[in-house]
């Protein structure tokens, strides 16, 4: 199968073309024009070296996104803007008009398969509950952020053009990616006091919904080829450890890794309200308002039953051995960077 897959120099994007060529499919990856000219430019090198072809385009740029789609079988729309300080106009602009003229790219030039990641961030769930695939989208508006409301309105366009034009139609929703090649997580709100100190804010029985990018890329590249996964979408998660586990078991893998004191929310809900409050007097818009923090520290459990029934799909990498890897994968990277300073 010949897939295009968008937002290839990014974590998810890279990892994914390499699974797929792995996996016997001719990989095209969509690549920004300026992404050849900055650092990720050995990305670009990285990808071609492992067989996918590269092509310049921009989700904003709609005959661009015509050539890149010419001839495939199958698109990964991995691409979003990720930039939470922009306007809304840009995550409108790039997210959710992008992925529409990719839609309409898709349809033009009768593409076989759509498949769209998305976000868990699009459920409404903001307490101690199971959400599953029907779980209802967020539709506190005023509240969430710029990056949710434009996973949320880009998902509504995917599933428009499947009951519409027939588009065969897939939607993952992964859970925190990490792996190697990103630095690992710590906690969803947290500040390096020093090179040994980390403070974090969260709740020590906070489930925390995370997903080894190579588990996710086996779940998308099952998805991508399977009839029954047309239609449907899939929660990808490989396991809800709690917050306070997770700290102590990054201190196992890594015991020269900073040392993370976890706080309390609850003090913090009157200062975010107040701060909120004076922004909005003032005509700013706040960073992240008490609902996004509310939502961001909930203790949600993610039923993934679903796409290890239908997919039959698994998380073959655990959170130890994951882990182990992204140390290694950081250790390898400074060591080939004391090599090229030396060489310089």
């Amino acid at each position: 199968m010949k897939v295009l897959v968008t937002g290839g120099t990014g974590f998810l994007g890279r990892h994914l073309a390499r699974r797929l060529v792995n996996g016997g499919d001719v990989v095209r990856v969509l690549v920004r024009p300026s992404s050849a000219k900055d650092a990720r430019g050995h990305t670009i090198n990285a990808l071609r070296s492992v067989g996918s072809e590269v092509v310049t385009g921009d989700l904003e740029d709609e005959p661009s996104l015509r050539y890149a789609v010419e001839g495939v079988e199958a698109i990964c729309h991995c691409a979003a803007h990720m930039q939470t300080r922009s306007p809304w106009s840009k995550f409108e602009e790039v997210t959710v008009r992008g992925t529409e003229r990719l839609l309409k790219a898709a349809f033009h030039e009768r593409v076989g398969r759509f498949l769209h990641v998305s976000s868990l961030g699009i459920y409404g769930a903001d307490g101690n509950e199971t959400v599953t695939e029907e779980s209802p989208f967020n539709d506190s508006d005023g509240n969430r952020g710029y990056y949710t409301r434009s996973k949320i309105e880009s998902e509504r366009l995917v599933w428009g053009y499947y009951r519409n034009h027939n588009l065969a139609i897939t939607v993952i929703r992964p859970g925190i990616l990490y792996g190697p090649g990103k630095s690992p997580f710590v906690a969803r709100f947290s500040l390096p006091i020093g090179p040994k100190l980390r403070i974090a804010v969260g709740r020590a029985q906070q489930r925390l919904p995370l997903a080894f990018v190579e588990n996710v890329t086996e779940g998308i590249y099952l998805a991508l080829h399977s009839n029954q996964a047309i239609g449907k979408a899939y929660n990808l998660v490989d396991e809800a450890i709690f917050q306070k586990e997770y700290l102590t078991l990054l201190r196992r893998v890594d015991p020269n890794k900073a040392c993370t004191i976890l706080l309390s929310p609850t003090p913090f809900y009157p200062v975010l309200s107040l701060f909120e409050k004076l922004c909005r007097w003032t005509g700013m818009t706040p960073p992240f308002s008490c609902y996004q923090f509310k939502r961001a520290l909930a203790s949600i459990l993610y039923d993934t039953s679903r796409a290890r029934e239908e997919l039959e799909w698994f998380p073959r990498v655990g959170l130890m051995e994951g882990l182990i890897k992204v140390r290694a994968s950081i250790e390898s990277e400074i060591g080939f960077q004391a090599k090229q300073t030396r060489a310089g």
